[in-house]
């Protein structure tokens, strides 16, 4: 070590990197020597005259490193430490390569001022900091589009899936703080190329050891195959729960989840999301989904204040996923769907409430519906929708209690369908109104909330939207009236060969002429994977005419321990939902089937494992990447079968294409080695 050393009130230790510890700042020699020599002070802060710096990878393949699962030296955490560029400063890896450039795991962590080089062909990297006490990011800038050798591939559920032709491709951010009263912001990181499409590269993954308070502000992750701000795995059930907060912030493109979170306390706040037809770079295999919010687990928060345009055909809105046990809040919000028939709010999985205030929706989406809720307390005031596509209903309620207060309801379909038991009552409801359009301009510089729709005066009329559990509903679209009753699902089945009966139902005509309309099971999670039907068939009825309609999972490709979660029988008209749970071959025999247990460990739809030290767990990642390029159901088995009693019956064998997505373990490494992210 060379140079003078010197102190001031925040670190016991300055260095400049070139002065004092000899580094090049030409780009020719690796610093990572430098670096280790720095990091022998307990506190100290590091400072890099403008210029370019190569990190190499390191023996553990994670550039410079000093983190609990490194090779050799790597295994050690930093005490107080600060890596800070000064003007033109410039990080990129050696020789260009696939590898993080620094892993950094200490008690207070600090980086910024620098631009990080992805330009050239074939490089791809990232920064890890987990901190226990206190972390900044601050002033990043990732250049460059990545690019590489990517190929579209089978899909990770085929046979023929080789994952080793997929480039690794690390996380830009991978951030966290270890202790529960640790404080973490991210702010002014901006990476807004992305990467090539039939890659696999997001912009943030939180530390699923993530226990303290992380806050991104004035950040913009654009054009990522995976996640932008993959902010749930704190809430696995190995995860420590820390809270994930996102305020003024801008995404663009990204396929997955714009802003994906899962803790209680977390929450998103003066955002944009916009996406671009043809745009979405898409995962290997494909798929692009392109949700503006998706809610996991024991999230209990809000989005306020976001702006969502969705011009991709895959856009959706805020969702939620089917492990989902708390509450969300949406206010202040405007989302714009103007290409196929996503959702702009979709809560049917799990959680118990929902709150939607001053909420604009506008666009031309068509069919289906802009708002699809079931099976929760719902308390909507000052919601403006207004879609003109063809076939939009406004609000599709399955099972939800609850009000609508001083709303508009334009849409060129039914304002409410209901089924199952709805009771909402609706209070100044008026057929037009001032619904505010999203905002794709976002300024960094100002947080002052956006437009929200106008209250309507209190002209509006008032009325109760009910279902009925045996299938009447309210507002029926579809052109037919088949209602199910005698409805019987099994909650629990062994694993065993397929394909065997797991349910039945009753469907009856109650309509005046005889009508023909599909009868299948399928889920609001499927519409990501096989345009939302699994297995499906025509029925055609007199009008009183009942027929019974009997259901089969093959058994071979279900595993032990999945947990189907929100899976529906449906008639169009009319549907009921249920859960399913493949038992260990242990846990019962197939005689035993009606009194398994239906409940099983909610932590097994959540994909964990026993060797998680080793693998990580991604909050069923796969999931959320499978929109098959317009496949809406083709991998079904479908067929017709008779009943004993003679009458024609309905036989759904539901393959390895739907229900083995929903749910299990799925691993994706995203290093060679130790994979505790």
């Amino acid at each position: 070590m060379t140079g003078s050393v010197t102190a001031d009130d925040d670190y016991d230790v300055i260095l400049d990197i070139v002065d004092d510890l000899g580094a090049d700042n030409t780009g020719g020699e690796p610093i990572n020597d430098a670096l280790a020599d720095a990091v022998e002070h307990d506190s100290v802060k590091v400072t890099f005259p403008s210029g370019e710096y190569v990190i190499h990878e390191g023996e553990g393949g994670d550039g410079f490193a000093r983190w609990d699962f490194g090779e050799g030296e790597e295994v050690a955490r930093v005490g107080k430490l600060a890596l800070v560029g000064q003007e033109d400063t410039v990080l990129r890896p050696l020789d260009g390569g696939r590898h993080s450039i620094l892993t950094l795991w200490g008690r207070d962590i600090t980086v910024r001022n620098f631009r990080i080089d992805q330009t050239g062909h074939d490089t791809s990297t990232g920064i890890t900091t987990v901190a226990e006490e206190n972390l900044l990011v601050s002033n990043i800038h990732f250049d460059g589009k990545v690019t590489g050798d990517y190929v579209e591939t089978p899909h990770w559920q085929s046979d023929d899936y080789d994952e080793s032709v997929v480039p690794e491709d690390p996380t830009c951010l991978i951030p966290g703080l270890l202790n529960e009263d640790g404080v973490g912001r991210i702010e002014n990181v901006r990476a807004p190329d992305g990467v090539e499409s039939h890659s696999r590269k997001g912009a943030v993954w939180v530390n699923f050891l993530h226990a303290g308070d992380l806050l991104f502000e004035a950040c913009e992750f654009s054009n990522f195959s995976d996640n932008a701000i993959y902010g749930s795995p704190p809430g696995l059930a190995h995860g420590n729960g820390g809270s994930v907060r996102v305020e003024n912030c801008y995404f663009k493109n990204n396929n997955v989840t714009a802003i994906r979170l899962g803790t209680p306390g977390s929450y998103a706040k003066h955002c944009t999301v916009v996406t671009e037809a043809d745009e979405i770079p898409a995962t290997p295999w494909g798929a692009i989904t392109s949700r503006a919010g998706w809610v996991w687990y024991d999230f209990e928060g809000s989005y306020e204040d976001i702006d969502v345009i969705h011009n991709h055909p895959n856009g959706q809105g805020i969702v939620e996923e089917g492990s989902h046990d708390g509450w969300l809040e949406v206010r202040d919000s405007r989302i714009e769907l103007n290409n196929g028939g996503a959702n702009a709010i979709r809560y049917v999985d799990g959680g118990s409430q929902l709150t939607l205030e001053n909420l604009s929706i506008t666009g031309e989406a068509s069919g289906d519906a802009a708002i699809r809720l079931g099976s929760c307390e719902l308390d909507a005031e000052n919601v403006c929708i207004h879609q003109t596509g063809s076939g939009r209903d406004g609000f599709s309620l399955s099972s939800v209690t609850g009000t609508i207060a001083d709303s508009v309801v334009d849409v060129t379909g039914d304002q409410f369908v209901a089924s199952g038991s709805t009771d909402v009552a609706v209070t100044n409801l008026h057929d037009a109104g001032d619904c505010p359009s999203a905002d794709p301009n976002h300024d960094f510089d100002s947080v002052s909330a956006g437009p929200t729709p106008s209250r309507p005066d209190g002209s509006g009329r008032d009325e109760t939207v009910t279902g009925d559990a045996e299938g009447d509903g309210d507002g029926v679209e579809a052109d037919h009236d088949f209602r199910l009753s005698d409805v019987d699902m099994e909650e629990a089945v062994p694993y065993q060969e397929g394909p065997y009966q797991i349910g039945s139902a009753t469907v009856t005509n109650h309509g005046d002429e005889t009508a023909t309309a599909p009868v299948g099971v399928w889920s609001d999670f499927f519409e990501d994977f096989l345009g939302s039907d699994v297995a499906w068939e025509e029925v055609t009825l007199e009008p009183g005419e009942s027929t019974t309609v009997t259901f089969y999972l093959d058994g071979d490709i279900s595993r032990p321990g999945a947990v189907y979660e929100g899976l529906k029988i449906s008639t169009l008209s009319d549907e009921y939902v249920f859960d399913l749970e493949i038992l260990e071959g242990d846990d019962a025999s197939e005689e035993e089937t009606d009194d398994a247990d239906s409940g099983g460990d909610d932590d097994s739809s959540e994909g964990e494992t026993d060797d998680s030290s080793d693998e990580e767990t991604t909050d069923n990642d796969e999931a959320d990447t499978v929109v098959e390029d317009d496949d809406t159901g083709t991998d079904s088995d479908q067929a017709v079968s008779a009943d004993d009693d003679g009458s024609p019956g309905f036989t759904g064998i539901i393959t390895l294409g739907a229900l083995a997505a929903t749910s299990g373990a799925m691993i994706r490494r995203l290093r060679s080695d130790s994979d505790e992210q």
